[in-house]
């Protein structure tokens, strides 16, 4: 719910900041790291991958290198995602994204809370 808070002011000449990546660090199971990766990319701020890159693993690489993560966190609109709604234990997160300079979709990703 903080998200929504600061989710406005976000944009190309300033990002909300989720920290860095803790992919591949250990510290969470690998159904929790794909996961980690979308929510971390939601507030479009750069990505930092925060594992040792000399030893990271297959499986968390083809994680890091999601293309359709990558492209909403690089979308040029720069609009971040925001929780438009829950259902039980689900969040709805939508963001708007930049297909051609004529045409706007909204992603909506859904999943559960802790």
């Amino acid at each position: 719910d903080d998200n929504n808070l600061w989710a406005f002011p976000a944009g190309p000449r300033g990002w909300n900041d989720p920290g860095m990546l803790q992919v591949g660090n250990g510290r969470m199971s690998l159904a929790e790291y794909p996961s980690h990766f979308s929510i971390c990319a939601l507030p479009q701020a750069p990505l930092i991958i925060g594992c040792e890159l000399r030893t990271i693993t297959k499986i968390h690489l083809k994680i890091y290198k999601n293309i359709q993560i990558i492209v909403v966190n690089q979308d040029s609109l720069g609009i971040q995602g925001r929780k438009v709604s829950q259902i039980r234990q689900f969040e709805v997160i939508t963001s708007c994204l930049i297909l051609t300079k004529h045409c706007v979709i909204k992603q909506v990703w859904a999943g559960p809370l802790r």
